[in-house]
C-alpha cells in the first residue's frame, strides 16, 4: 500500500484558493484582465486612445492550457478563454505561443499585453497578477516501504 503524501500548491496567484469559490474566481479574472483594456467611460476618451489589440502571449508546449497543434497553430484552454473574451469585449487578439523562456522575456520586454503564470514572490515583483481561473492540484506519491520525512 502506498503512502499519500499531498504536495497541494494552494496559494494560485496572491490568495489563498480556498477564500474563493471557483465561480468568483473565474469572474474576477475576466473582470481584471478586461478591466486593464476596456475603458469606464468611453465618451471621455479619445477612441484612437482604446487598445483594439492584445498580444497573448505562452508557452507553446502546455497542454491542455497551450500548445501549438500539428499545423502550428495556437490552441488550448488559454487560447480559447482570450479569443472569447475579444470577441465579446471587440477588440482583436494575437496569440503568440514560444518556448516559456521566450515567452516570459516577450513579457517582460512589454511585446506582450497578457500571459498565463503560476505565482511567486519574485514574479510579484514586476506582475500584476490577476485572481485564478483555474485551480491545480499536485499530488506526490511515496511508497510506504521507503522512508521519507518533511524537511
Amino acid at each position: 500500500m502506498e503512502a499519500l503524501l499531498t504536495l497541494q500548491k494552494i496559494f494560485i496567484f496572491s490568495r489563498p484558493v480556498s477564500r474563493y469559490p471557483k465561480r468568483i474566481c473565474f469572474i474576477l479574472f475576466l473582470a481584471i484582465v478586461l478591466s486593464n483594456f476596456i475603458p469606464l467611460d468611453c465618451s471621455a476618451q479619445n477612441p484612437s486612445d482604446v487598445k483594439q489589440k492584445i498580444v497573448f502571449g505562452g508557452d507553446r508546449d502546455y497542454p491542455p492550457y497551450e500548445f501549438l497543434d500539428d499545423k502550428n497553430h495556437p490552441r488550448g484552454f488559454h487560447v480559447d478563454l482570450i479569443n472569447a473574451i475579444g470577441k465579446v469585449e471587440g477588440f482583436e487578439v494575437e496569440v503568440q505561443l514560444k518556448t516559456w523562456a521566450r515567452a516570459l522575456s516577450a513579457f517582460k520586454e512589454g511585446r506582450t499585453d497578457v500571459l498565463a503564470m503560476f505565482y511567486s514572490k519574485e514574479r510579484d515583483q514586476y506582475v500584476d497578477f490577476a485572481e485564478p481561473h483555474t485551480i491545480i492540484y499536485h499530488d506526490s506519491r511515496v511508497p510506504s516501504s521507503h522512508h521519507f520525512s518533511l524537511l
